[in-house]
């Protein structure tokens, strides 16, 4: 009861803004700009989101993520090492963030350094060249992770799942291999469009002189108009579970579901959804798995719509230590798909709506108080259409989730689950005990 009142009380306070300024500009060419000074931050961090459409073909998606893994390895200015050095030089971290719907560039960095910042991303953005030992470079980057995906752990597994629902291509080196730079340097100057890159600024810097330093670099940046093509025809995804043996007496049930974009109005709710079923103690997965059941070490779902990710649902336990009278490995990875299939069909309680709404609120609040996420996810929200203000909106739209649409929203979109299971080892100190 005192925490059902509190996650009421917490809805009913009224909302405040995102508690820092966002100035919003956009560059002759056509490349937006937003700026969030914070003077108390020590650091600064800078993300360019590059909105895609979805390849057209199965050698297009090879070509779509080599061209993204490239952008770091030289420039028509300057060479790999050159390149690397610079990285170096800003500190931090620069990652690349790669799924069919988008593109995301973030470098974290210290105030002294964000001048630089900006060059090495204008100059990735402007002049990336995809020579041959770039294009290697990034080849080699794929196998890696795909290498990394045949593991026998539940983190690749996990990146299998998420592949196979953003994509229905299955990876074949012989695709990367045929990729030329002419039809690399020729997909960017066509899908890297000026209209579809946001350049987002949080921390400790100034914002007229970054403005400016941002208009110096990539004013020249040439704009392409940007051509409306169809939506790619829909391709029928691998939809059997995957199934991997494990090394260690561990069991991992997994599950994929394909979420509705940001811009879709089912959003909001989705994200509720997430939280009823697998965030916080009283979430449907935790309460029936460990507190009914007495099964799982960790459970929940997670959901990271900005990196392109489905939701997931996830249980870990141990075949040896769980109780004798657990059910076989089959059922409880059935159990888990049941679970979210029955926010479907049983009924949500008022409660559960009070608590799902309190939990996705916070999460969102949270996010905002990193300056890494801060970044990303105004880039990502200016770019995927819905604005950057969404991030101030969201809380209201999250409030506001009733019963009926939560129901509705399970019943459109809790359907036709991924599968994957990570088996425990079959060595006889593993054996389950029954």
């Amino acid at each position: 009861m005192k925490r059902l009142l509190l996650t009421t009380l917490l809805l009913l306070l009224p909302l405040r803004g995102l508690g820092y300024p966002v100035e919003q500009k956009t560059l002759s060419n056509g490349i937006r700009i937003l700026l969030a000074p914070d003077t108390h931050s020590q650091f600064v961090t800078l993300v360019a989101y590059i909105r895609q459409a979805p390849p057209k073909s199965v050698q297009e998606s090879a070509l779509s993520e080599l061209v993204a893994r490239s952008l770091f390895f030289g420039s028509q200015n300057r060479s790999f090492d050159a390149v690397a050095q610079s990285v170096r030089q800003v500190g931090g971290s620069l990652e690349t963030y790669y799924s069919p719907e988008g593109v995301a560039i973030s470098c974290f960095t210290i105030p002294s350094q964000w001048r630089e910042a900006i060059y090495l991303l204008s100059e990735a953005l402007k002049n990336a060249d995809f020579a041959p030992d770039a294009l290697n470079r990034a080849r080699q980057i794929v196998a890696d992770n795909q290498k990394k995906n045949a593991y026998f752990t539940s983190s690749a597994l996990r990146s299998t799942l998420i592949q196979r629902l953003q994509s229905p291509y299955e990876y074949d080196p012989a695709r990367y291999n045929r990729v030329t730079s002419e039809q690399a340097q020729e997909y960017f100057k066509r899908r890297y469009v000026n209209e579809r890159i946001v350049l987002a600024i949080c921390g400790k810097f100034d914002s007229k002189q970054a403005l400016r330093s941002l208009d110096n670099n990539l004013f020249e940046r040439e704009t392409v108009p940007l051509k409306a093509s169809p939506a790619p025809a829909p391709i029928e995804r691998e939809s059997s579970p995957l199934s991997r043996q494990g090394k260690n007496s561990q069991a991992h049930a997994l599950l994929a579901v394909k979420p509705p974009a940001v811009d879709h109005a089912d959003y909001p709710a989705f994200t509720v959804l997430n939280a009823l079923l697998g965030i916080g103690h009283s979430s449907r997965l935790l309460h029936h798995f460990r507190e009914q059941q007495g099964i799982g070490y960790e459970m929940g779902t997670s959901l990271q719509a900005h990196l392109g990710e489905p939701l997931i649902a996830y249980l870990q336990w141990d075949t040896q230590n769980s109780p004798t009278t657990r059910p076989p490995l089959a059922q409880i990875q059935a159990q888990l798909k049941t679970q979210v299939i029955e926010a479907t069909k049983q009924p949500i309680t008022e409660s559960e709506l009070v608590r799902a709404k309190s939990v996705a609120l916070n999460h969102h609040l949270m996010a905002q108080e990193s300056l890494q996420d801060r970044a990303f996810l105004l880039a990502w929200y200016e770019a995927m259409g819905v604005g950057y203000t969404f991030a101030e909106r969201l809380p209201t739209l999250l409030k506001s989730v009733g019963l009926a649409e939560l129901d509705r929203v399970a019943k459109t979109w809790l359907t036709n689950p991924l599968e994957a299971i990570l088996l425990p080892s079959l060595s006889p100190q593993n054996s389950p005990k029954n």
